[in-house]
């Protein structure tokens, strides 16, 4: 952590060859990885400007977690090679295959965001207050609720 902050995921994005945009997308869509060429990995995470800073970060964490963890979105010869031009929320989950992709990235970010010892630290020195911790993280209360559930 820096000064107090969480760790700035654009520079993270950016120190791993991804460009970040953030653009309006419709409210059920948080964003996708997709082409781009000129990009050093050839490819760019497309947020939705209008959701939270901290849903923003969590966004473009597992686009980056799609990106090493699925193959079929970093191969340009696949025929599904990224989720561009999405509509729909429904696309996302239109078969187990996406579903198991999704809860596979959202494990990755909690993994790297939520460092069981960081964690317990956290919880130990601001105990119930989770919008304290949740800062910390960079992350929504929502999401800090989530992971504390799990409980691991």
């Amino acid at each position: 952590m820096n000064d107090g902050q969480p760790p700035s995921v654009g520079s993270l994005a950016s120190a791993l060859g991804f460009e970040v945009e953030f653009t309006d997308l419709p409210n059920g869509i948080s964003g996708y990885l997709t082409d781009e060429p000129f990009a050093p990995k050839g490819k760019k995470i497309v947020i939705n400007a209008n959701h939270r800073r901290t849903r923003q970060r969590w966004t473009a964490l597992h686009e980056i977690a799609h990106y090493y963890l699925h193959p079929r979105y970093t191969d340009p010869l696949e025929p599904e090679a990224h989720r561009a031009g999405v509509t729909s929320v429904d696309h996302f989950y239109a078969t187990d295959e996406e579903l198991i992709e999704e809860r596979e990235a959202n494990e990755w970010v909690e993994a790297i965001v939520f460092e069981q010892s960081a964690l317990q630290a956290a919880v130990s020195m601001h105990g119930d207050d989770l919008q304290a911790i949740a800062w910390k993280f960079g992350v929504s209360v929502e999401a800090l609720k989530i992971r504390l559930r799990k409980g691991r």
